[in-house]
């Protein structure tokens, strides 16, 4: 390989190294009783990209262990009301529905114990058909 295309490789890694690193330094902060009050505020105010990102990363495939953790359950509250935010985006839209399927079997125990999560997705899914 030549010079230029090592570095590029090496830039490459870098940047996936750089990337994996944040995504288990969000992963934690999702689950920890004081970094989950921080990431709450940041998702109400993150643009479409990042919380697509982040929605993908750690919301999708890990919604259950959300929504039942005490501090993590308000990030999930908070990324619902984004994406309800981002609704008219193709991919927002399929996410609320994704989550609405994989909590559907669990909604009267959430009512009981969860009902910001309820009421956080029901405002986003309210508008979809």
């Amino acid at each position: 390989l030549s010079p230029v295309c090592l570095g590029s490789l090496r830039r490459a890694a870098s940047i996936n190294a750089e990337y994996m690193g944040s995504q288990e330094q969000v992963s934690a902060m999702v689950f920890d009783d004081s970094a989950s009050f921080y990431l709450e505020a940041a998702l109400s105010l993150a643009s479409e990209e990042i919380v697509s990102l982040i929605c993908r990363a750690h919301l999708i495939g890990n919604l259950q262990a959300l929504v039942l953790h005490r501090s993590a359950n308000f990030v999930a509250q908070s990324l619902f009301m984004r994406l309800y935010k981002f609704r008219d985006s193709e991919w927002a839209e399929e996410a609320l529905k994704s989550c609405f399927e994989t909590l559907q079997p669990e909604l009267k125990e959430l009512c009981q114990n969860r009902a910001g999560v309820i009421s956080a997705l029901a405002k986003g899914c309210a508008t979809l058909a």
